[in-house]
């Protein structure tokens, strides 16, 4: 039974460890610029996914004209009973 390796054992098992440890570190680096996208990608995501908070143009211009139109009946109620009381 031997209890030595050879310089040549050596170097081959060296090669295959430093592989090794090339190939995680690469790993590893992608896994860092995955990360590192990860925020951005979030954000695209969730603007595809929901309105921003600034008001959408149609719903804005809808609850204007319901305020005017509020606002004309409550001016146009006061009107007829002012006119009303008048006669």
């Amino acid at each position: 039974m031997q209890d030595y390796i050879t310089r040549q054992e050596y170097q081959q098992t060296n090669k295959e460890f430093m592989s090794e440890i090339k190939d995680i570190k690469n790993k590893i680096n992608e896994i860092e610029n995955a990360v590192l996208k990860l925020p951005e990608r979030i954000t695209e995501t969730m603007e595809k996914r929901y309105v921003s908070k600034d008001a959408f143009d149609p719903v804005r211009n809808i609850t204007y004209g319901l305020v005017a139109g509020v606002c004309l009946g409550f001016i146009g109620l006061i009107i007829y009973l002012i006119e009303r009381n008048i006669r």
